[in-house]
């Protein structure tokens, strides 16, 4: 507003000062305006009161509002320092969400709020979640809840309950995961068709990817490391067993039945090759591999109906035409629980409120679990997903 006005105006600013070799910056959520005419210290809040010369504020009068007593802003506070360029990611990253929720909304999606805090995190071997043993389960004689690694069982039990399209924005939590594009709590969109084919899931993600970015970028591109990338559906589709024999030279069934070394491949080979020159979904993946995900009925060898969609090299999402058959689910979840003991691993609940939603009926319905934080790093060009958080998550975990 102050750079709005005519020069020769008077205006009254404040925010906290920062020293730049000899000049003294204004800095507020907008932006930073040099003060002529004054002098104070580092961090100080301040109020001010003088000339708008058409570039800097000539100071009339001021006012300290607040002052930090160790004589300057702390270390722990250098994550957000009201820093221009963080301000304007944090702005978009807000604005990413409010054209997400339209997206749903014009589709006639219900937001969906489920619990933080679960009976049952669920068993995947490669996902570690954080415990709440001081949150005991009324009742029963349970260790305690878990911090969820995704609302997925929730969702699926609301779809039980009668709901046909369903979305949530939540913090999930998952222990041992810190890195460039890992952080222990991220934010995670899920959202489900009922009944759907994971086609379906597939042409949303598509076309909400490119929807975002264009609302961020005003037209639909991703950026990462200088380069663009055009995300106008249609996106390129592949299968995992072509993906393994053209970047890697193996095959996937033959690795999947050792999970180490087909992940391995999978990280090391494929990842860093994919959705470079067009956004591209990974179908049809071993049985092994089927997690949550239903087979495909007429595939040989057997695939599961999973999907991940990589641009950059990044996986950004993961998502599945789902299993409904109980007894099958069953089978898999203790399957998973046999292996977890078998391996020392922490040993999480079987989720039986999950499988009675199934035993209830569930008609055919697919889904999908897009990660919000590295959709908006890969939308405003960020290197890390630190670039994009106002807090990220330091050298320790939670």
């Amino acid at each position: 507003e102050a750079r709005a006005c005519e020069s020769g105006a008077r205006v009254l600013l404040w925010g906290r000062v920062f020293l730049d070799a000899e000049r003294v910056l204004l800095r507020d959520s907008y932006g930073e305006i040099p003060l002529e005419g004054i002098s104070a210290s580092q961090a100080d809040v301040l109020e001010v009161v003088g000339t708008w010369s058409g570039s800097t504020l000539l100071v009339e009068s001021h006012r300290v509002l607040a002052q930090p007593t160790s004589g300057g802003l702390r270390a722990t506070s250098d994550a957000l320092r009201l820093h221009p360029v963080q301000i304007e990611r944090l702005r978009k990253r807000a604005a990413l969400l409010r054209s997400l929720h339209g997206f749903f909304e014009g589709q006639d999606f219900l937001h969906l709020e489920t619990p933080n805090a679960v009976i049952s995190p669920g068993l995947d071997r490669h996902v570690e979640a954080f415990s709440i043993p001081n949150m005991p389960v009324p009742g029963r004689d349970a260790p305690g809840r878990y911090l969820i690694t995704s609302p997925e069982y929730h969702m699926k039990r609301a779809l039980s309950a009668g709901l046909e399209r369903i979305y949530q924005v939540s913090r999930c939590y998952r222990r041992e995961e810190l890195g460039p594009n890992h952080q222990p709590e991220f934010t995670m969109l899920e959202w489900y068709r009922s009944p759907s084919h994971s086609n379906a899931i597939m042409r949303d993600t598509e076309e909400l990817v490119a929807h975002v970015a264009t609302a961020i970028n005003a037209r639909p591109i991703l950026r990462y490391r200088g380069k663009e990338l055009d995300v106008t559906p249609p996106w390129d589709r592949m299968r995992v067993e072509e993906a393994f024999q053209r970047f890697a030279g193996v095959s996937a069934h033959d690795l999947a039945h050792d999970e180490e070394a087909f992940f391995r491949v999978c990280v090391e080979e494929l990842e860093p090759k994919l959705g470079h020159e067009r956004p591209i979904f990974l179908t049809h993946w071993p049985a092994k591999m089927a997690s949550l995900a239903r087979m495909h009925p007429k595939s040989n060898p057997p695939a599961a109906d999973r999907f991940e969609a990589y641009v950059f090299g990044i996986e950004l999402c993961n998502g599945f035409g789902e299993l409904v058959d109980a007894q099958e689910q069953r089978a898999r979840l203790e399957a998973e629980y046999a292996e977890r003991a078998r391996l020392n691993e922490t040993l999480y609940p079987i989720d039986e409120a999950f499988l009675g939603a199934l035993e209830d009926g569930l008609p055919g319905c697919s889904g999908n679990a897009l990660g919000i934080d590295r959709l908006v790093m890969l939308c405003i060009g960020a290197d890390s997903l630190d670039e994009v958080l106002a807090f990220p998550a330091g050298t320790e975990l939670l």
